[in-house]
C-alpha cells in the first residue's frame, strides 16, 4: 500500500509537470515579437522587416523576417517608408522621426499603444485605435481618411504634441461611450466628432487642444481642468463654440480669420485670448476669472461680461477701445486693470473690486443713458457717464483711491442738451481751492 501511494503521488507530480509544460508552450507560441523596418517597401514583404533587437534600428540590417502578425509589434525606423498593402491589425505602432507610414487605402487597426514622432499618410480608409486603456503620443503628423479612437479608453501622454492634418468631416472621430483623456498637444484640423452623447474628450491639467473646426457636435467636452487650454484656429470657416461640461473652459483662445460663435453663455476659470479672429456673443454672459484679451474683433449680443476673478485682471485689446453691452465686476480680491478706454453701453454692476483706468478712461452711456448698479468698489483714475437732458437727476461716480473710496454725485436740475461728464478723484493737497 505504501509503495502504491508513492507512485500515484509520483503521477499527481508527473501531471503538474505536463501541465506546466503545456502553459509554457501556450505563452512561448503567443508571445509578442517586435519587428522592425530596414528598409522603404510595403508591408507584406519580408525585405521589409527584421526582428533582431540588438539590431533594431541601428547598424546593420538583420535577416528578412514577417511579415508582423496582429499579436506584434511594429516599428518604423527612420528614412523608411512601409506601404500598408492589405488591410492589417496590429498590436503597438511606433513611427519614428523622419518615417513614414503610409495606409495606401487599406484598414489598420491597431489594438496596443500608438507613438508617432513621424509621418502617417493614408487614403480614404480610417485608421482605428481599437485598444482598452492605451496610449497616444509622438510629435508626428497625421494625414489619413479619419482617426477613430474606440472600443476602449484612451490617454494622450503629456508628452505628445500630434497633428492630424486633413480637414475631413470628423476626421478624428470617437466611437461609443468611451473617454480620451488628453495630457498633451493635440491638433485637429478637421473636425472633432463622436458618435453618441457619451463619447468625451478631457482636457487634462496643462493639456492644450487645437480645434481647427467644429468640436463635438455629438459628444462631451471636459475642459475645466487647471491651465488647460482650448484653442479655435479655423483662418477660413466660422465655427461654433462648444458647451463644455458645467459651462466651464479654463484658458480660452479663438484665433484666426473665421468666426467664431458662443451657443450659451461660459465661464472661463483662466484667460480669455482673441488672437485676430472674430468673437460672437450671441447673447450670451462670459464670465472671465483671469485675464481678458481682445486682438480681433468682438461682436456683442447684449449679454453681461462678468470679471470674478480673485486676483489681478487684466482687459486689454489692440483696438482703439473695448467696447461691452453690459460688464459687472464681481470680484472677491484684486484689481481689474484697463490698458485701453473702455466703454460700457447699456448697465455696469460693481459689486466687489476695484476698476484702475490707469491712463485710460471707463466710459458708461454713449449717446444713451446707461443705468450703474453700485454696492461696492472704486474707479481709480477717469470715469465719464452719458448724461441726458431729462435724465435721473443724480448720478454717482464711484472714484476714489485703491484705499479711499471718494464717490461724486452729480445733481442735474436741467441741461441745454445731453453730453459726457467725465471725473477723476486726484489724491493731492487742495491747497486753497
Amino acid at each position: 500500500m505504501k509503495t502504491q501511494k508513492v507512485i500515484t503521488q509520483f503521477f499527481k507530480a508527473g501531471e503538474v509537470c505536463l501541465l506546466f509544460v503545456l502553459l509554457l508552450c501556450c505563452v512561448t507560441s503567443f508571445a509578442q515579437t517586435t519587428y522592425y523596418s530596414k528598409a522603404t517597401g510595403n508591408w507584406n514583404n519580408t525585405s521589409t522587416w527584421q526582428t533582431t533587437p540588438s539590431i533594431a534600428c541601428g547598424g546593420s540590417a538583420g535577416p528578412n523576417a514577417g511579415p508582423p502578425g496582429s499579436g506584434d509589434n511594429v516599428v518604423i525606423c527612420s528614412g523608411n517608408t512601409v506601404t500598408l498593402n492589405s488591410s492589417t491589425t496590429i498590436t503597438d505602432v511606433t513611427i519614428n522621426a523622419s518615417a513614414t507610414f503610409a495606409n495606401a487605402n487599406k484598414q489598420l487597426t491597431i489594438t496596443g499603444n500608438y507613438t508617432n514622432n513621424g509621418s502617417h499618410t493614408g487614403g480614404n480608409q480610417p485608421f482605428r485605435l481599437a485598444g482598452v486603456n492605451t496610449t497616444i503620443d509622438g510629435s508626428g503628423t497625421i494625414s489619413t481618411g479619419k482617426f477613430n479612437m474606440t472600443t476602449g479608453d484612451k490617454t494622450i501622454l503629456p508628452t505628445a504634441n500630434l497633428t492630424a492634418t486633413t480637414g475631413n468631416v470628423n476626421q478624428v472621430n470617437i466611437q461609443g461611450g468611451i473617454t480620451v483623456t488628453n495630457q498633451g498637444t493635440f491638433t485637429c484640423g478637421g473636425h472633432l466628432g463622436a458618435d453618441v452623447d457619451a463619447s468625451t474628450w478631457v482636457n487634462d491639467a496643462g493639456a492644450t487642444l487645437n480645434a481647427g473646426n467644429n468640436v463635438l457636435i455629438t459628444g462631451t467636452l471636459i475642459a475645466s481642468a487647471p491651465g488647460n487650454t482650448v484653442n479655435y484656429y479655423n483662418s477660413s470657416g466660422n465655427q461654433d463654440i462648444k458647451t463644455a461640461t458645467a459651462n466651464t473652459y479654463y484658458h480660452f483662445t479663438s484665433s484666426g480669420a473665421g468666426t467664431k460663435e458662443l451657443k450659451d453663455s461660459i465661464r472661463i476659470n483662466g484667460n480669455f485670448f482673441n488672437d485676430g479672429a472674430t468673437f460672437i456673443t450671441g447673447g450670451f454672459n462670459v464670465r472671465t476669472a483671469g485675464n481678458w484679451t481682445n486682438n480681433g474683433t468682438l461682436t456683442d449680443g447684449g449679454g453681461t461680461f462678468i470679471f470674478s476673478g480673485s486676483g489681478n485682471q487684466i482687459i486689454s485689446t489692440t483696438n482703439s477701445e473695448e467696447q461691452f453691452q453690459n460688464m459687472t465686476v464681481d470680484k472677491p480680491g484684486g484689481v481689474l486693470t484697463l490698458n485701453k478706454n473702455l466703454k460700457v453701453a447699456v448697465a455696469l454692476t460693481m459689486s466687489g473690486g476695484n476698476i484702475d483706468a490707469n491712463s485710460n478712461k471707463l466710459t458708461l452711456g454713449d449717446g444713451a443713458t446707461a443705468t450703474l448698479t453700485h454696492t461696492s468698489g472704486t474707479v481709480i483714475g477717469q470715469f465719464e457717464r452719458w448724461i441726458g437732458s431729462t435724465s435721473p437727476p443724480v448720478y454717482l461716480f464711484p472714484i476714489g483711491t485703491s484705499t479711499d473710496y471718494r464717490p461724486a454725485s452729480v445733481t442735474v436740475n436741467t441741461l441745454p442738451s445731453a453730453g459726457h461728464l467725465r471725473a477723476e478723484f486726484i489724491s493731492s493737497d487742495p491747497g486753497t481751492n
